[in-house]
């Protein structure tokens, strides 16, 4: 009996502590972002004041960069899906602030996402760079 009980408890709890699946992360991904930058954390664009994200529920987003400088905001539209049950791509990508490894693909980035139900999609895993969901 005491082992009918485990061999039954251990696939309940692999099930309950693995990974959301792609469809969690699809249905909680849309929404508005702006990028956080952490202290000390070093990024190309010394002009770079911020940058907004807008990931919408029909697999489009929007990204806006804002500088310092005389330049007026870039943007740039593109399609977005979930790739991986931790991970989106963004066709179009604008990495405003100049944060990404150069293997980014010319017309996209996939981007790793923590926590499904509230994103924050990390430009680079190992820096403290990520864009969180806006509070308005």
């Amino acid at each position: 009996m005491v082992r009918q009980i485990a061999a039954f408890a251990i696939p309940v709890m692999l099930v309950a502590c693995g990974p959301q699946s792609t469809e969690t992360l699809k249905d909680h991904l849309p929404g508005a972002y702006e990028l956080f930058i952490g202290t000390n954390q070093s990024f190309s664009r010394s002009d770079f004041e911020k940058s907004t994200l807008v990931i919408k529920t029909d697999g489009t987003f929007e990204v806006s960069c804002f500088y310092k400088s005389d330049q007026p905001p870039v943007n740039s539209q593109g399609h977005w899906t979930v790739d991986s049950e931790s991970g989106a791509h963004f066709d179009n990508f604008l990495d405003c602030a100049g944060v990404g490894p150069l293997t980014w693909g010319v017309h996209g980035a996939s981007l790793v996402i923590e926590d499904s139900t509230k994103p924050q999609i990390l430009l680079d895993p190992d820096m403290n760079i990520f864009y969180k969901r806006s509070e308005n």
